[in-house]
């Protein structure tokens, strides 16, 4: 949907944390994790939103697989550590 842009990343992402793996075995950049993160965030709320304006059965599909990829992905990170970074009034 919006976030586009970011298919090919997630898509990426979600590949090496489904072998349970990151590339060559090394740390995910706390920064790229942080940015994973926020946009899955955005992605399932946009997704969750098409769902409940569409009558399209193929666009609900296409919204339920971003959803699952992005809440796989999230889960995995959240496995090895990460979480969402802090807002502004959390400091």
């Amino acid at each position: 949907l919006a976030l586009g842009a970011f298919a090919p990343l997630a898509g990426i992402a979600g590949a090496a944390l489904a072998q349970g793996r990151v590339a060559g075995g090394q740390s995910l950049d706390p920064s790229l994790v942080a940015c994973l993160l926020m946009a899955g965030r955005k992605q399932i709320t946009l997704c969750n939103d098409a769902l409940d304006q569409t009558r399209n059965d193929e666009v609900a599909s296409f919204a339920e697989d971003e959803i699952r990829e992005h809440e796989f992905i999230r889960d995995s990170l959240e496995r090895l550590g990460y979480d969402y970074p802090y807002q502004r009034d959390e400091i």
